[in-house]
């Protein structure tokens, strides 16, 4: 894991609630500074409700940059990202020039989505429930390690998707 004091997020950490159940504390205005990853877009993950990073020509993926963050946010941000990311060196550009920082990337192999991935629909369509995942898989840090908590993770969702379906096929026969 790169261990630099300056991170750039993109997707569900953009939302305030999500990044401060995920490092335990609300991050000072300070701390964060608005920034954009040129020569990529984002996509659904596969199966999941979140982002991945595409390289597309011309493509730009507005996130932030959060300044002088401590180990103990890194390991939470590590284990909220699971065992999908990996920690990367990029380049992101803010308004006064351009700034090495550490970000999360899809690792190679991993399928894309062919759906685009946009924040202010996720905090429409996906919030309230991603939150209350988000809020109970937290509670297993330093608890569990990644690998077991990512099994709870994915019965959380997967028992969601479940209940939809059978929502929905119940709204049907009504």
């Amino acid at each position: 894991m790169l261990r630099q004091k300056a991170f750039f997020v993109y997707g569900t950490l953009l939302d305030p609630d999500i990044l401060n159940t995920v490092l335990g504390r609300e991050l000072p205005e300070e701390q964060y500074a608005p920034a954009y990853l040129d020569g990529y877009c984002t996509k659904l993950y596969p199966g999941d409700s979140f982002p991945a990073l595409q390289t597309k020509v011309g493509g730009s993926v507005r996130g932030a940059v959060l300044y002088h963050l401590n180990d103990e946010d890194l390991a939470r941000i590590d284990f909220y990202e699971g065992d999908e990311y990996d920690f990367a060196e990029i380049k992101v550009r803010l308004g006064d020039g351009r700034l090495h920082s550490a970000a999360y990337n899809q690792p190679s192999g991993e399928p894309f989505s062919d759906e685009d991935w946009c924040l202010h629909r996720w905090q429409q369509q996906e919030k309230p429930r991603f939150l209350n995942h988000c809020q109970r898989y937290m509670t297993l840090y330093e608890k569990m390690d990644v690998e077991e908590a990512d099994i709870y993770w994915r019965a959380m969702v997967d028992g969601d998707q479940q209940n939809a379906k059978q929502l929905q096929a119940e709204e049907l026969q009504a």
